[in-house]
């Protein structure tokens, strides 16, 4: 006599555990994915706000040590959108102190030659025509990036008597300048920040 063996299919029961089990992997993979994107998004992010830094540094290498200085009308006063935020960050100037209009160890458009070997800053000094992309006497503008967004930067220009190994500086001042890109989703958040020592008596 010959046996009949007989295969039953999925009940009910075994059918909503495996579309519940498939509905977890599938979420869990989403998941993955969009952490994923916004993981690259930042970092692309934080690139291109290093790249406008990069740009808005480069604009002072070119510049003579006397062009390079902050319009004091561009510096954020009590009235202005981003005055908490530009002094927040006090390494950017520190030991020189909030900007007045008699502090001269902020670099602007009236500093003199009082800083030996710093040169009094003078609007003859700046390229003619203006060069194009960020403006060097803006203390905060928005410099568009590589991704085509406006990203807001601060510039920090002070005077300072650096330290370091014998013959690293001449002796007496230089200039500091520091530049900072803020996200242009979200102008509170900081992306890059760069500080270079200009010095008016360095060769190349």
């Amino acid at each position: 006599m010959r046996l009949r063996s007989e295969e039953a299919g999925f009940g009910m029961l075994e059918l909503m555990m495996a579309v519940v089990m498939l509905t977890i992997a599938l979420l869990a993979l989403m998941g993955v994915f969009t952490s994923g994107t916004l993981a690259l998004r930042s970092s692309a992010r934080i690139s291109n706000g290093t790249a406008v830094a990069d740009k808005t540094m480069e604009v002072y290498r070119e510049l003579e040590n006397c062009a390079i200085y902050l319009s004091s009308s561009s510096i954020p006063t009590n009235a202005s959108t981003y005055y908490t935020q530009y002094f927040a960050d006090t390494s950017a100037y520190q030991n020189v102190g909030t900007y007045s209009a008699t502090n001269h160890l902020w670099v602007t458009q009236t500093t003199d030659n009082s800083y030996v070997p710093i040169p009094a800053s003078s609007s003859n000094c700046l390229p003619n025509p203006a060069p194009t992309g960020p403006d060097p006497t803006q203390a905060t503008q928005t410099v568009t990036g590589p991704d085509g967004l406006s990203y807001l930067v601060f510039t920090y220009i002070v005077i300072v008597s650096p330290t370091g190994p014998s013959g690293t500086y001449t002796t007496g001042h230089v200039k500091e300048v520091t530049v900072e890109v803020f996200d242009p989703k979200d102008n509170t958040k900081l992306l890059a920040k760069e500080t270079s020592i200009f010095d008016p008596d360095a060769t190349s």
